[in-house]
């Protein structure tokens, strides 16, 4: 899974926590304290009081990063308590699968996949978003790999380092996303191991819970 792919999942089975209405002062503060000290000090806020739904987002998600601050500003309550308290019970049986990969192999995987990534012009694509106006500035260019090209390109990052930070970032990415998913307590299942995946969908469609 990837990107936002978790919380669909959750909605889907679980539904979504109704959280509060916030204060319009409270957004335009936050968003006046972001251009003056920076996204980075306000994740370290927010680390500080909401550790749990720090954990689970990017630092450099400005967009999750201020809602979680919101939340807690106006009701003194950590947004991650209000995602936990708004779990329903499902009623559906629900059968969970998940791809059980070695840490090192899951490792060897990304960084090979930035490698490829970068073989088939990563660089150029985020050049040409800049020249049709699309910058760092954009949520959708902070996410992994667009936002250190984009300081590769502002001469503030060298492309040997980008790439490192991409393949760090990304394994990180990836061990969050592991975590996310135990909560659920699926089955974990080897990739190529296609006759037990089909073994425990076939015992399942037949009446058994896993």
């Amino acid at each position: 899974f990837v990107g936002g792919t978790g919380l669909y999942i959750h909605a889907f089975f679980y539904g979504l926590a109704e959280l509060p209405k916030i204060d319009p002062t409270i957004k335009m503060q936050l968003h006046n304290e972001l251009q003056q000290k920076g996204l980075s000090t306000l994740y370290e806020e927010l680390s500080h009081y909401d550790l749990q739904w720090a954990q689970r987002i990017h630092p450099n998600d400005t967009q999750r990063i201020l809602r979680g601050l919101e939340v807690f500003r106006a009701t003194g309550i950590p947004l991650s308590q209000f995602l936990q308290s708004g779990h329903k019970k499902s009623n559906l049986n629900i059968l969970m699968i998940a791809l059980d990969i070695p840490r090192d192999e899951l490792y060897k995987r990304i960084e090979y996949r930035v490698d490829e990534m970068m073989r088939q012009g990563f660089v150029e694509e985020v050049k040409n978003l800049r020249s049709m106006g699309y910058t760092e500035e954009l949520n959708s260019q902070k996410a992994i790999g667009y936002w250190q090209l984009h300081r590769v390109l502002k001469n503030e990052l060298s492309l040997d380092e980008a790439i490192e930070q991409i393949k760090q970032e990304t394994k990180h990415y990836a061990k969050r996303q592991v975590t996310w998913f135990k909560r659920y307590k699926p089955v974990w299942v080897a990739p190529d191991n296609i006759e037990k995946i089909k073994g425990i969908i076939t015992e399942w469609l037949c009446g058994s819970r896993f």
